[in-house]
């Protein structure tokens, strides 16, 4: 997985040393052929998975949990706050490129273990990290950016999550599945 922080800073407290090439695998230039040539109006950016170090197996790929969000405590800490802000960060690059990102999301197919990037996670622990979430980005002043939830492989698995996220609804933007 490409990664704006690819390496550990030291742990969830540490000072970010944050990496942006301008081209995100090309996905920039696709966000604004889309935005300015085609006239999109909405740009979903979906991290899919924490990095590696910010989960309980370590690892970008293979499931492996947020470390801090319920049930899931690792030895390094509690990631939910850097997260949030790696997450940020992500957007303020995508700003300085000329792309608003309107909505965000954080998991895919939370339900799975696969063997590419992603990140297992419950809907009270999609939950636990949107209570972080939400007040990171109107801190930076995205209080425009809806947070998309969970893309669970179905409707039948997402239906499944939606009692955890009960919590946080006032705080969802859009509620996805695959």
């Amino acid at each position: 997985m490409v990664s704006i922080q690819p390496k550990n800073p030291g742990g969830p407290n540490a000072s970010p040393k944050y990496v942006w090439d301008g081209n995100d695998n090309s996905q920039v230039w696709v966000s604004k052929e889309a935005v300015q040539t085609y006239g999109v109006g909405i740009v979903y950016a979906n991290a899919w998975s924490a990095p590696g170090y910010m989960k309980t197996n370590g690892n970008d790929a293979n499931g492996g949990t947020l470390c801090g969000v319920g049930g899931s405590a690792c030895s390094s800490g509690d990631w939910r706050q850097a997260y949030a802000n790696y997450l940020v960060q992500y957007i303020t690059y995508y700003k300085q490129e000329g792309v608003e990102i309107t909505h965000l999301g954080f998991l895919n197919e939370p339900d799975l273990t696969t063997s590419y990037a992603s990140m297992r996670s419950s809907g009270q622990q999609a939950a636990d990290f949107i209570k972080v979430l939400r007040p990171t980005l109107d801190k930076a002043n995205m209080t425009g950016v809806q947070i998309n939830c969970c893309d669970a492989e179905g409707w039948s698995s997402q239906s499944g999550m939606m009692g955890g996220l009960a919590s946080v609804d006032s705080m969802l933007g859009t509620v996805t599945a695959q």
